[in-house]
């Protein structure tokens, strides 16, 4: 794990304030690395799909639209999709994204194969300072949090992002290279090959490290389709 700065990595103070959250119930790194095998991930992200949806709705319909509407020059009628959203046809951000998607390569399928997704705000930090390579005692990346806080598990808790980590690594061959306290760089042997399963991966990415995507203003849809083109991934989350 290379990391960021000359702060003591292995603090446990973030630790602590997740003690009090109740992400977890011990601050060692080993009662952690034990936390991760109970994680329901499933469970966690409908609770998010729960939370996040209706305001969601509420604020960000209309500038969804509006990217459409950029890009392609027309864009469904926002009535359309609030009757989608009524008849509970469309359930979730994820459900809208990917209805959006697939509105936009019905009606622009020509333009949708000449245009692929800018993939800039993936490209990793780079670095001007000299960098710290840490040994710690395990081989699995995701571990890696146990010992080394990292700043978008202070909400959710430390064993869901292990666990979503280890889960990756599982399905996408996806190592944990570099941590910088607040991102995250994974290399990915084998990214999703399908547009379905890379919807997916964009919402787990989301609900851990929306930064990823909000600074930048890159919707979820656009998020989907980079994840199937680049094998280098970058989380971000910062206060």
């Amino acid at each position: 794990v290379i990391n960021w700065s000359d702060d003591d990595y292995f603090s446990r103070f973030y630790y602590e304030e997740e003690q009090v959250r109740g992400t977890i119930v011990s601050t060692s790194c080993e009662a952690i690395i034990a936390q991760v095998s109970e994680v329901d991930i499933a469970a966690f992200l409908e609770q998010e799909t729960q939370q996040s949806f209706p305001q969601y709705l509420e604020d960000n319909l209309q500038y969804s639209l509006e990217l459409t509407k950029e890009q392609f020059g027309t864009s469904p009628e926002i009535s359309e999709l609030k009757k989608l959203v009524n008849n509970q046809i469309i359930k979730s951000e994820v459900e809208l994204e990917k209805w959006l998607e697939q509105w936009e390569r019905e009606n622009f399928p020509e333009a949708k194969a000449s245009n692929p997704i800018d993939t800039i705000y993936l490209d990793w930090f780079e670095h001007n300072d000299s960098l710290d390579l840490i040994l710690l005692p395990t081989s699995n990346g995701w571990d890696s949090l146990a010992y080394i806080h990292w700043f978008g598990a202070s909400t959710v808790g430390t064993p869901l992002v292990m666990a979503l980590l280890k889960k990756w690594y599982h399905q996408y061959q996806a190592e944990l290279v570099c941590h910088y306290g607040t991102m995250l760089q994974m290399l990915v042997g084998s990214p999703p090959d399908n547009l379905e399963e890379a919807f997916n991966l964009a919402w787990e990415q989301f609900a851990i490290a929306p930064c990823t995507l909000l600074l930048p203003g890159v919707r979820l849809r656009e998020h989907a389709c980079a994840l199937l083109a680049v094998k280098r991934w970058f989380l971000h989350e910062r206060p």
